[in-house]
């Protein structure tokens, strides 16, 4: 069984909650006017997919419902360029 992702700070078997995320970019320095928890899930699907060559099946799973995030498949609405950069 693969691992959570992002972890609650007490527990492996549990995700970070949305708030957990917002405090953590927070103390990271962004403001909620720069990133929201949203924003980063989006951007994490996109650096995990494009950049980092993980399974799209395998960052939805780790970023469904149930885990902490929102709304399944945004990071699929991602604009891929034709050509390679």
């Amino acid at each position: 069984m693969a691992g959570i992702c992002l972890p609650a700070g007490r527990s492996d078997v549990r995700p970070m909650s949305e708030a957990a995320v917002l405090a953590a970019l927070r103390v990271m320095g962004f403001d909620k006017n720069t990133v929201t928890g949203h924003g980063f899930r989006a951007t994490a699907r996109t650096l995990l997919d494009e950049v980092l060559g993980f399974r799209p099946d395998t960052i939805e799973h780790q970023l469904a419902p149930g885990n902490g995030f929102e709304s399944r498949g945004l990071g699929a609405q991602t604009v891929r360029s034709s050509s390679p950069t």
